[in-house]
């Protein structure tokens, strides 16, 4: 399978400074079968070097990679 080419145009939002057009592009996947999880996150990888796949199995675990803290309900 040949590898695809990404181009990404970059996108310019007030206060944030300039995207790198060569920057890594983290990924989060979130999946509750960890198997698929780590199948998808390698597939990803493999599609662009500038991918960074984090996985995640459970939203709590998400919210730890993030930094993010969850909205109360």
């Amino acid at each position: 399978v040949p590898k695809r080419t990404y181009y990404a145009t970059p996108v310019y939002i007030e206060g944030l400074p300039p995207m790198d057009p060569t920057a890594p592009i983290h990924v989060l996947h979130v999946d509750d079968e960890p198997d698929f999880a780590t199948l998808i996150a390698r597939h990803l990888e493999r599609e662009s070097e500038r991918l960074v796949v984090h996985t995640a199995t459970t939203a709590g675990e998400a919210f730890e990679i993030t930094g993010i803290e969850p909205v109360p309900e």
